[in-house]
C-alpha cells in the first residue's frame, strides 16, 4: 500500500494597504483616468467656473429645476411599480426591434393584438395619465387666466 504524503501549504499573504493603493494608481494610469484627473485639477478653476456659468444661465437652472421636480415624482413611486414599467419597456423594445425586422403587422393581426388584456390595461393606463396631465395643463391655464383677469 502506498505511503500517504505530508504536505502543507503556507497561507497566500494578504494585500497590504499599500499594495492595493498601488494597484489602483497604476490600473488609473493604465486607462487613462489619472491623466484626466490630473488635467481636471490643474484647471479645477476654470472648469468650474464655466460649469456654473452654464448652471447659472436660464437653460441650467430650466434643467436644476427639471431633474428636481423629475426626482419628486419618481418619488412618489413604489419601487416595485417602477421596476416592473421598467422590465416591461426593456422587454418591450426587444420584442418590438424583432418585429421590425419582419413584415408589418397586418391591421388585422394589429386589430387582435390591442384585444389582448394586456395591451387593453397598458393602454388604460396611459389615457388616465394623459387626462390627469391634460388635467394638470388646463388647471394651469386656468390659473394664468385668472391672474391676468386680476390685472385687468
Amino acid at each position: 500500500m502506498a505511503e500517504r504524503l505530508r504536505y502543507t501549504t503556507e497561507p497566500v499573504p494578504s494585500p497590504t494597504a499599500r499594495d492595493e493603493l498601488e494597484g489602483l494608481i497604476e490600473s488609473l494610469s493604465e486607462s487613462g483616468t489619472l491623466r484626466t484627473l490630473q488635467g481636471l485639477t490643474g484647471q479645477f478653476a476654470e472648469v468650474s467656473g464655466v460649469a456654473m456659468e452654464h448652471l447659472n444661465a436660464p437653460p441650467g437652472r430650466r434643467l436644476i429645476g427639471s431633474i428636481a421636480l423629475l426626482a419628486e415624482v419618481l418619488s412618489k413611486i413604489p419601487a416595485e411599480k417602477l421596476e416592473g414599467v421598467a422590465d416591461g419597456i426593456g422587454n418591450g423594445t426587444e420584442q418590438a426591434s424583432e418585429i421590425l425586422g419582419k413584415d408589418p403587422p397586418s391591421t388585422l393581426q394589429v386589430l387582435k393584438l390591442a384585444r389582448d388584456p394586456d395591451v387593453r390595461r397598458t393602454m388604460a393606463s396611459l389615457l388616465v395619465i394623459l387626462k390627469t396631465v391634460g388635467q394638470a395643463l388646463g388647471e394651469g391655464e386656468r390659473a394664468e387666466a385668472e391672474d391676468s383677469d386680476r390685472a385687468l
